[in-house]
């Protein structure tokens, strides 16, 4: 009887530390690229996303805002 217990106290630790996103979804990161009219290029620190956050953002349309050229870049 301990036993089942014991067993069933790990699994359920186990479950409830397990990271979702990682089991579920498709997870990726993402930088937001800044081209200049110049052609000078700006980079933003890589951003992790899952799910429909991710698919956002690689199905991102790039836009032109002041002359600058802003799209998502995803791995």
């Amino acid at each position: 009887m301990e036993r089942k217990i014991l067993i069933t106290a790990i699994f359920v630790g186990m479950t409830c530390l397990l990271p979702s996103c990682d089991i579920f979804e498709t997870c990726g990161t993402c930088e937001m690229v800044t081209v200049k009219p110049d052609g000078t290029e700006t980079r933003t620190a890589p951003v992790a996303l899952c799910g429909q956050e991710l698919d956002d953002k690689r199905n991102f349309i790039p836009e032109e805002v002041d002359g600058n050229t802003i799209y998502w870049e995803c791995d």
